[in-house]
């Protein structure tokens, strides 16, 4: 679907869809800001923006690449800034020249509603397609910045519940629900590390074209900003993440320890009755209680005497 930016009051500015055949007329409109957006753009469209815009014929491999990597690109007059959503399930690539800026987007992670508005309400609109270039990478780091949040909530509940006693009856889980969130951190930390380069690549673009005032590179360099805060937050996810891992596995060690010790101290009280059937079946003729005929009877009540003692005092000691 195609669409362009209705300018007016900023209550009244919107993306309205228009007709492929209306393509050439926007794209030549004498306006501060032409902005066209293609929504899952069909061949047909892509062809049609080509010729429009006067792009030359090898951008379509960047534009119809789906899964294109992040990336920053100076095609003659044109700079093509490629980005992918925060979970890497769509794309967005930006064109700009001058106050011409065309976006094409396939499952983008960014929300339009406000875009326009936002575009228009921008304090130097007369800065042209980069106005809209901020806009959308505002909203897009925006929207890596809320991926992260999802991350650290299931990180945190992972931390509550990591001592658990539950766990370490059954850890396996646990650690792969641990394995599933450091996967799922390392691919936002990989993108957003991409995306990084890309904002950079566009800063220093803009140092270089200094006619689009400071208000763009300030606002820039905010969206660096927020973007590296967000790539900060994801390497202590990383290490939030083995320390939870490391935790749930000490937990198993320990709780192993506990096994092993009260065996030892069960194995201390069978011990007794062992030592004590072991002497009295010796083939000896001497032996104390031998020929009393309540022998037996002492001998059992010495032995679970002792098994008794013995079992209080491991349980005191904690052993039982």
């Amino acid at each position: 679907m195609l669409q362009t930016l209705q300018g007016g009051a900023r209550s009244q500015a919107a993306l309205v869809p228009f007709e492929i055949e209306d393509l050439a007329e926007i794209a030549d409109a004498n306006t501060s800001v032409v902005w066209v957006d293609a929504s899952d753009p069909t061949t047909e469209e892509l062809r049609a923006l080509v010729a429009a815009f006067s792009w030359p014929e090898h951008v379509l491999e960047v534009l119809e690449d789906s899964e294109a990597r992040q990336r920053f690109l100076q095609m003659d007059e044109w700079s093509v800034i490629s980005t992918v959503s925060p979970i890497g399930d769509g794309t967005g690539v930006i064109a700009i020249r001058g106050t011409r800026a065309v976006t094409l987007r396939r499952n983008w992670g960014v929300d339009l509603a406000d875009t326009a508005r936002d575009v228009v309400h921008w304090p130097d609109v007369q800065a042209g397609g980069i106005v809209v270039t901020c806009v959308l990478l505002g909203h897009l780091v925006e929207a890596y910045e809320d991926a992260s949040g999802d991350l650290e909530e299931r990180l945190v509940s992972q931390e509550a519940t990591a001592l658990d006693e539950s766990n370490a009856r059954d850890l396996l889980p646990a650690l792969r629900e641990t394995a599933h969130l450091r996967g799922a951190v390392g691919d936002l930390r990989r993108r957003s590390n991409r995306l990084r380069e890309v904002l950079g690549a566009v800063i220093r673009q803009e140092l270089v074209d200094r006619t689009h005032g400071d208000a763009v590179d300030l606002d820039l360099r905010d969206i660096y900003d927020h973007l590296l805060r967000v790539h900060d937050d994801l390497d202590a996810y990383s290490d939030r993440l083995t320390a939870v891992q490391d935790t749930r596995l000490s937990l198993v060690a320990f709780k192993q320890n506990d096994i092993v010790r009260k065996i030892s101290g069960w194995g201390a009280v069978l011990l007794i009755p062992t030592i004590t059937t072991g002497w009295f079946g010796q083939n000896f003729v001497n032996l104390p209680l031998r020929d009393n005929p309540y022998g037996e009877y002492f001998s059992l009540g010495i032995t679970l005497g002792a098994m008794g003692l013995a079992v209080a005092a491991l349980r005191h000691a904690k052993w039982l």
